[in-house]
């Protein structure tokens, strides 16, 4: 499992950086063997005008099933963050317990499986931020 943080240069403090890396590995901990890969990106909506305007979008790829994003607003930063992480973990977890349908398992086993080479970018927005 990687963890790709993308936060702006005034929000860069290693001690917000590193609680959020240990934030997400213990909060996806159990299906870390499942995730390829976690990008976080971390954006200030309105600048230093202040409000509700720090935005946090996880979005966490799982090879053979594909991205799941979840996004977040709140004054402060950690709190978007850990609302984000939340909604993040428990998408995840229901994708994981949502049966496949005969029709996406015969897709899934065309495309390669579970393979790590489902690692492109999808549409959904979340990569290559």
């Amino acid at each position: 499992m990687r963890i790709h943080l993308h936060v702006p240069s005034e929000a860069r403090q290693h001690v917000l950086l590193d609680a959020l890396t240990e934030r997400l590995r213990r909060t996806f901990a159990r299906f870390s063997n499942r995730i390829a890969r976690i990008d976080v990106t971390v954006t200030d909506e309105n600048g230093p005008r202040g409000g509700v305007d720090q935005q946090c979008r996880v979005c966490v790829l799982l090879p053979g099933i594909g991205e799941i994003a979840a996004t977040a607003k709140d004054e402060n930063l950690w709190a978007a963050a850990a609302q984000a992480t939340r909604r993040a973990r428990r998408n995840v977890l229901t994708r994981l317990k949502r049966p496949q349908s005969q029709r996406e398992r015969s897709r899934s086993r065309r495309r390669g499986g579970g393979d790590l080479a489902l690692l492109e970018p999808l549409e959904s927005g979340c990569s290559g931020s």
